[in-house]
């Protein structure tokens, strides 16, 4: 067999020069890319608003004597130890909270409903149990916890924003702003819901004044 021509040992070395330096300038670029994305700035991430904690009740004070209680030495009286029912309120309610937070409604609704069993007139129980039933998707049931817990202590406030979503939920809305208006009245200027509350108001009077509900009240 003859010798290889020089021309083509030639063109082999020159296409392995080459290759080699396109590899060396593919390695630069690549370093490149990485030393410009360490060196720059991340991009900012815009973290959610975080929600205001809903309008459930917080558990009362049970089984403690009054303010104004006294052991008879001018002394206010040491607070009395849980007797087995209220223990059983306590546990139920505290229950029924984290069940509400958690948003396992029936859950709620049957702690509460124990706490209702011991305590029918205890104003938090019913706004809770409102707020349960609510979530649970019985909005009949959840206006009468809440109007119930307005007959018991009229200045509850979450009561009337519980009944205005109610009232709301359940296609009244003349009588959803009504509570939600006095929901606005009771409230403190600083609570997180207050927005929330003048928001569904505007939104509910455009609905009536545009014949997407009852007309408005003036």
């Amino acid at each position: 067999m003859g010798s290889e021509p020089d021309s083509a040992r030639r063109g082999r070395r020159r296409g392995r020069v080459l290759l080699t330096l396109g590899l060396l300038l593919a390695a630069v670029l690549a370093a490149v890319a990485v030393r410009n994305a360490l060196d720059r700035e991340p991009e900012p991430v815009a973290l959610p608003e975080p929600e205001p904690s809903l309008p459930w009740a917080e558990p009362p004070q049970l089984g403690l004597a009054g303010s104004g209680a006294s052991d008879g030495g001018g002394t206010a009286a040491e607070p009395e130890a849980d007797s087995p029912a209220q223990a059983l309120v306590r546990t139920r309610f505290d229950q029924a909270i984290v069940m509400l937070h958690a948003r396992r409604y029936e859950f709620a609704v049957a702690a509460l409903e124990q706490v209702l069993e011991h305590q029918p007139d205890m104003p938090e129980a019913h706004v809770n149990m409102g707020y349960a039933r609510l979530g649970a998707g019985d909005v009949v049931g959840a206006a009468e916890h809440f109007g119930r817990a307005i007959d018991l202590r009229p200045a509850q406030a979450n009561a009337y924003y519980g009944l205005a979503e109610a009232l709301e939920a359940n296609g009244d809305l003349p009588a959803a702003v009504g509570a939600m208006r006095t929901f606005i009245h009771l409230t403190d200027s600083q609570d997180p819901f207050l927005p929330r509350a003048r928001a569904a108001l505007w939104e509910w009077r455009q609905r009536m004044e545009t014949g997407a509900g009852p007309p408005a009240d003036g």
